[in-house]
């Protein structure tokens, strides 16, 4: 994200014949150009859905989270996302604000049996790879008397029925039922 910096262009005009003007601002354009990125780069890694892996890296240390050497920089950040927004006490509607800003609206499904003490949540495929940091956000944030499940929602007929076994022949069961299609 370079900007285009030339800083003569801030010479007086009856400076701009000396040529000592000329080639010192010429020889400083790129150093502001390194200035400006930095600045750039340091607003943002104020903000953890916007930093690079050296922001990142911050926050992690910052929030004891120790990152894995297979982790790409979305799922880093996912990961302090999920530590960040939990916060005690718990309610049920801040819950729901919490999923839907780590898996997004549509992307779960909340059950809460107040007669037995449990809480359920399901997940869909095309969020698998939280499955873990949502169990821990969940055993975070609820309360200790309640139980609570947190699972998959798998493949089911009535996702497969457009499918015809033709199109399906190819495939193993376990693909059909624990992937997206």
């Amino acid at each position: 994200m370079d900007r285009e910096i030339n800083l003569g262009v801030y010479t007086p005009e009856h400076l701009k014949t000396i040529k000592e003007f000329s080639v010192v601002s010429n020889a400083e354009n790129p150093e502001f150009v390194f200035l400006s990125n930095k600045i750039s780069r340091n607003l943002d890694n104020q903000f953890f859905m916007s930093c690079d892996k050296e922001g990142i890296m911050r926050y992690e240390k910052l929030l004891g989270i120790l990152p894995q050497s297979t982790d790409t920089l979305s799922e880093r950040i996912f990961r302090v996302s999920t530590k960040w927004t939990a916060s005690l006490p718990y309610t049920y509607r801040m819950l729901i604000n919490m999923l839907d800003n780590l898996l997004g609206v549509g992307e779960y499904l909340l059950q809460l049996d107040n007669s037995k003490y449990k809480i359920a949540v399901i997940i869909e495929l095309t969020s698998k790879k939280s499955l873990i940091q949502v169990k821990e956000l969940i055993r975070r944030v609820i309360p200790a008397n309640l139980g609570y499940s947190v699972s998959l929602r798998y493949n089911n007929y009535e996702k497969l029925k457009t499918f015809t076994y033709g199109m399906l022949g190819s495939y193993r069961h376990k693909y059909i039922r624990n992937e997206v299609l």
